[in-house]
């Protein structure tokens, strides 16, 4: 078996979870670029057509003219939790209004129209510029992003960023869907203006509601018996909700079944109102009076595969089935739709989607496109609902819920193995990326839901647990991690519970005697901690400073002589928690102390060392407008205090990472200007070994030297802003070594490759199937801006180093550009 965390098992990069967490290959082990997180994706959206949005809603509004008012005065609104219907519904419905009232306002000279965009979101990795895409957009659009969550879109800073332009802007509107609640997202109570903690009467209009339980009357043949009834203005008004009034017709076309066979005309409309009213209620009377038997284990399968596509959901509910659930009782059969009757609108529905297909990049003609997936979703109406299905289910069918962890675990398996889509049977599970997401996604919230249920169910549910935790594959030990995350949740109140999860699974990872480059289980499990913890103080914890149980949690990662460990600790909680909690005074210290260390690689194979992983968990933070200033300051602190060489790496190292674009609180000349300073202070620090030294000692102190670092973070601000560091670079060059200098070559003609790759010249350009431009005749093509720069190095009589610098990288560029002609 092959232990080597860093080989990749396909070329594809796939993120999990969230854009923090870096490139992971879908064998579960981290590849590409170490910088690639700190940089946010250009959005991408879809326009939809006003004429469709009428033709479907014109007729079916539901939304309050006094929302309508808000979110035109805020121009972004925010939903979360539970709204009484599905949030996608809401929000193109708003946009519809808004759509139609903009038309209505404007003037038939100017001839403006709006635009409705709404973003494609092909993952829960994705990241998104909302900032970028806002500022870039000139006509008035509505933006509308569903499913969105906090790391996507950088949280708190992402959203004060969107909502600072769009009022700048005046033209645009957002609206947003997510399932994380306020508290979750980290802002300000400012924010509840596009946050708000809506009413129901605040969203839905009365008279509109009125007329949806009329027709839904007329379509359950119920009109004239609900005529019948006494009190129906009392009754209308106590259904104010979409969902109440489907709960209402279900329960009274019920009620009026019972009294078609028994012949009387009594139905005990305030017992009803009562249960619709209440979810536990309504939720206990379905599963046990409504549904049978065969239709309690269906909402348990719905329950276990929430919000997969629907022809996945019956391929995941059969292998319960035949695996499980037939072999208690034989008697059970396979299930179809029309299982689904007494389920749906009451506690599912089926939902469009907004995904778009992924395809291979292999492709040698054929130039790919995204392709609208045409498969609906299976959604519960509610998680407070599945939340509370499975408390109820736990009274009456435990067995039946443990025993299926079996196959979900063995799901979760599956679905990082890359032959899997290709077995007969299991192309509706595992076909794309995608669906092999959402599967685990979806377990993951389930493992967390069972666990919820009370400290016995946790117990339970741990060995399947432990088995995802141990797991050689990330993407599997991330559902893990995401199942004991939620846990402490406030709405879910298991902190203690799950601070013992934590503390036994890490104790496993202690066991381990000898530390080696052969990864074992209790290196993965060290790991899961690792990012578990990161989510938990990310997504759960919302204090002002780390209680001393987390900052000590920290502290005992931050320890860990395994590299493995390390590795998670750095790459993800510490990006996940310095944003957060960079302020805190203790978390500042922790940072310098680890960085002070004296650097040693992770792995031979790679460069990175604990110095990166606090460089970039810095980096990170430094995205978030509020932390930009903090950043500066804890630089020029450390490097004007005690500046060990792990110290000096980190900062140079630091410099490298940051994204200098739409902020001058650190520029890139600063930058330049403390990465030259440090190149001079790094004389005081060897960075080779006496040559009695072995030769791989001599590359691992090379590649942990404050020079190393220098040169490292020096190429990356060449390749990112070229334009603008050139002029500082041709004196930073007189201090390079002959080695020094060679990285640079190799880095300027990467440079020059990704400019000939974006010249546009439509007279020189014969074809684009390959990466880069191919030119007919090369004396012909237009000169890119770092060989016009290279050129005038070349004058520069009182700099060699320029000079030699110059003509070695034009004699590079002329290979590149030769090899490119045919």
């Amino acid at each position: 078996m092959n232990n080597n965390p860093f080989q990749t098992e396909n070329k594809q990069n796939l993120h999990v979870n969230a854009p923090h967490l870096g490139h992971i290959s879908q064998s579960g082990d981290i590849t590409g670029d170490i910088t690639q997180n700190i940089y946010q994706e250009k959005p991408n959206f879809e326009e939809i057509n006003f004429k469709d949005l009428e033709s479907q809603f014109r007729e079916k509004l539901i939304i309050s003219a006094n929302l309508i008012k808000k979110v035109s005065r805020e121009r972004m609104l925010i939903l979360s939790g539970d709204i009484g219907s599905n949030q996608q519904t809401i929000l193109l419905n708003i946009a519809y209004l808004l759509a139609y009232k903009f038309h209505q306002n404007i003037s038939v000279s100017t001839k403006t129209n709006i635009t409705i965009k709404q973003w494609k979101n092909s993952s829960t990795q994705q990241v998104v510029d909302l900032y970028l895409e806002l500022r870039d957009t000139q006509n008035p659009t509505i933006f509308i992003l569903t499913e969105i969550e906090p790391k996507q879109i950088n949280g708190s800073s992402g959203l004060e960023q969107a909502s600072n332009e769009i009022k700048k802007s005046g033209n645009h509107y957002i609206l947003i869907g997510t399932a994380y609640n306020f508290v979750n997202w980290h802002l300000g109570e400012e924010a509840r203006k596009f946050f708000p903690k809506l009413k129901v009467e605040e969203i839905y209009d009365r008279d509109r509601l009125n007329h949806y339980f009329i027709e839904k009357l007329k379509e359950n043949n119920l009109l004239e018996k609900f005529e019948k009834t006494r009190k129906q203005e009392q009754i209308i008004e106590q259904l104010n909700t979409p969902r109440i009034i489907d709960r209402f017709i279900e329960l009274f076309r019920q009620g009026v079944e019972i009294n078609n066979k028994s012949q009387t005309e009594s139905i005990d409309i305030d017992e009803i109102l009562i249960i619709v009213k209440s979810d536990k209620q309504f939720i206990r009377k379905l599963y046990y009076e409504i549904l049978n038997e065969r239709e309690r284990l269906l909402a348990l399968g719905l329950s276990f595969f929430n919000d997969l596509f629907e022809d996945q959901l019956f391929a995941a509910l059969e292998r319960v089935v035949e695996e499980v659930w037939q072999k208690r009782d034989p008697s059970f059969q396979a299930l179809d739709y029309y299982d689904l009757d007494r389920l749906q609108e009451n506690y599912f529905e089926l939902t469009p989607n907004n995904f778009y297909e992924d395809f291979s990049e292999k492709f040698k003609v054929v130039q790919p496109e995204f392709y609208k997936i045409d498969l609906r979703s299976i959604r519960i109406l509610s998680f407070e609902n599945r939340q509370m299905l499975f408390k109820i289910a736990w009274e009456s069918h435990r067995r039946q819920i443990l025993t299926a962890l079996k196959v979900l675990v063995s799901l979760v398996k599956e679905s990082v193995q890359r032959n899997r889509k290709n077995f007969q049977g299991e192309w509706e599970l595992y076909e794309n990326a995608m669906k092999r997401e959402k599967l685990r996604n979806a377990i993951a919230e389930t493992l967390s839901d069972i666990g919820s249920i009370s400290s016995s169910a946790i117990s339970a549910i741990q060995g399947a647990l432990f088995q995802l935790a141990t797991d050689k594959n990330v993407n599997v030990r991330y559902v893990a991690a995401q199942a004991i995350a939620r846990w402490y949740d406030p709405q879910n109140r298991h902190e203690i519970e799950t601070l013992r999860t934590l503390q036994r699974f890490y104790g496993r990872a202690l066991e381990r005697d000898n530390i080696s480059q052969e990864l074992e289980l209790e290196d993965y499990i060290g790991a899961t901690v690792a990012v578990t913890l990161g989510e938990i103080i990310f997504y759960y914890y919302n204090e002002e400073k780390l209680d001393n149980k987390f900052y000590n949690w920290l502290e005992e990662l931050s320890e860990s002589e395994a590299p493995y460990i390390q590795w998670y600790f750095g790459y993800h909680t510490l990006q996940d928690v310095v944003p957060r909690y960079l302020k805190d005074r203790k978390v500042q210290e922790l940072l310098k102390k680890i960085a002070k260390k004296d650097p040693k690689l992770l792995y031979p194979e790679l460069p990175y060392s604990t110095n990166e992983l606090i460089s970039l968990s810095l980096a990170v933070a430094y995205k978030y407008s509020h932390n930009r200033k903090l950043v500066r300051d804890i630089l020029n602190e450390w490097y004007r205090g005690d500046s060990s060489s792990g110290l000096l790496r980190a900062i140079a190292l630091t410099y490298g990472f940051l994204n200098y674009n739409n902020q001058n609180i650190i520029t890139i000349q600063d930058g330049m200007l403390r990465l030259e300073d440090i190149l001079l202070k790094s004389k005081n620090y060897p960075y080779l070994f006496p040559f009695w030294k072995s030769e791989k000692e001599l590359v691992q102190s090379s590649k942990t030297s404050v020079r190393s670092a220098v040169i490292s973070s020096v190429n990356q601000l060449i390749l990112r802003y070229f334009n603008q560091v050139e002029p500082q670079l041709k004196n930073l060059v007189k201090q390079l070594t002959k080695y020094e200098r060679k990285s640079l070559i190799e880095t300027l003609t990467d440079v020059y490759r990704n400019q000939i790759e974006e010249t546009e010249s439509t007279e020189n350009q014969i074809n684009k199937k390959s990466k880069y431009l191919v030119w007919k005749y090369i004396e012909r093509y237009p000169l890119t801006e770092v060989e016009l720069a290279m050129n005038n190095w070349a004058k520069y009589e009182d700099n060699p180093s320029a000079q030699q610098i110059s003509i070695q990288a034009l004699v590079s560029f002329a290979k590149v550009a030769k090899s490119k002609v045919q």
